[in-house]
């Protein structure tokens, strides 16, 4: 994968906390976070490619994912 940038936004969840938020993907991936606040440069900022770093946890096998 040369970067996440072709991945519609729909197939992202956000997470937030009221001071700080991530985008996770599908698969597990968060690709984007600014931590510890809104107004923080961005930790992980896989969007624009994939060599901008991401972080992933995810089950070895098969999987499934939907939200609700």
């Amino acid at each position: 994968m040369t970067g996440t940038s072709d991945r519609p936004l729909s197939d992202y969840a956000l997470l937030l906390d009221c001071q700080s938020a991530a985008l996770v993907s599908l698969d597990g991936s968060i690709d984007w976070l600014c931590f510890p606040h809104f107004d923080s440069r961005a930790v992980l900022a896989r969007l624009p490619g994939a060599q901008a770093g991401h972080w992933s946890l995810r089950p070895t096998g098969p999987y499934t994912a939907d939200r609700h």
